[in-house]
């Protein structure tokens, strides 16, 4: 196929992927388990050669059904190429797809950490800190600016850790991209800023136990002033202990953690996040972070 007219070969991409997609979605339980794969990397192909033809419409159009069709936990390497990935959700995140950035940069960044980016060579790791950047910049556009300031917190890290390495070497490009997280990282925070602002007069003041911060849609479960530190700091402490913890970045500062809980406070019920770190040479988990989903 590579060797078609572009044209014709997304012609014959675009009739694959829909002859794929009528044999997933009228299969039931007897569907062949190589149909979705096959799937995966035609709409990855298709979406670059939407790209290279300058189609970014339709290339954001193959995006969002690779988003769509991506199993748990996203697409593996073999099933669809990393940089096919990394378009799909650029070409989402173009045409303002947040969700479907989101979800695609997030199969993204699980593909450079499973690849061992993190500890790889200044061209991987400087990626891996990019994908975190273009996965903040998908949660600000869908407002979840707690979330952006977050991952652009990560690629600010390990840009420092890079720029560190490097010294005098590290190259104009990779000094962009870190200013690109440093100002994805202000501009979030200028929003959440502005967005608080915005708050009614008379929504209390939300406090945390000492150490831990509360952000987000933390008005979803009411006020957390200080009497209410101890039930706070008791239910992270317990779900720590009793729910599954999913592993995060792993670096030269340790390994970070969520672990994710019901909280019930004065106005109703909310999903919660924790993140932790165990640093490297500790053994016992750091809480970071806390906050409303």
């Amino acid at each position: 196929m590579a060797t078609l007219d572009p044209r014709d070969r997304i012609l014959a991409l675009t009739l694959l992927a829909r002859e794929l997609k009528r044999a997933l979605d009228g299969a039931g339980d007897t569907r062949d388990p190589a149909t979705l794969p096959l799937l995966g990397a035609t709409l990855g192909d298709l979406v670059q050669a939407h790209r290279a033809a300058g189609e970014p419409r339709q290339a954001a159009n193959a995006a969002g059904e690779l988003a769509r069709r991506m199993p748990a936990g996203g697409w593996r390497t073999e099933q669809v190429d990393l940089d096919a990935q990394w378009d799909a959700a650029f070409a989402a995140a173009e045409h303002s797809a947040h969700a479907n950035a989101r979800a695609l940069n997030d199969s993204v960044i699980a593909g450079f950490e499973a690849a061992g980016y993190a500890n790889g060579t200044p061209e991987q790791r400087n990626l891996l800190a990019s994908g975190y950047t273009n996965h903040g910049n998908a949660h600000r556009g869908r407002r979840d600016l707690a979330a952006a300031i977050d991952d652009s917190a990560v690629a600010i890290e390990h840009m420092e850790a890079l720029r560190s390495a490097l010294g005098e070497q590290w190259p104009p490009q990779m000094r962009n991209d870190a200013g690109d997280a440093v100002a994805q990282r202000r501009s979030s925070r200028r929003g959440s800023r502005q967005a608080a602002r915005l708050l009614p007069e008379s929504s209390p003041p939300t406090r945390a136990p000492q150490g831990t911060r509360v952000r987000g849609g933390a008005w979803q479960i009411g006020p957390i002033r200080a009497r209410e530190a101890a039930w706070l700091c008791t239910a992270c402490l317990r779900a720590a202990r009793e729910q599954p913890a999913v592993a995060g970045l792993a670096d030269a500062h340790g390994r970070r953690y969520h672990v994710g809980l019901e909280v019930i406070g004065p106005r109703g019920t909310a999903p919660v996040r924790t993140t932790w770190i165990i640093r490297t040479g500790e053994t016992a988990p750091r809480l970071t972070s806390c906050f409303v989903l």
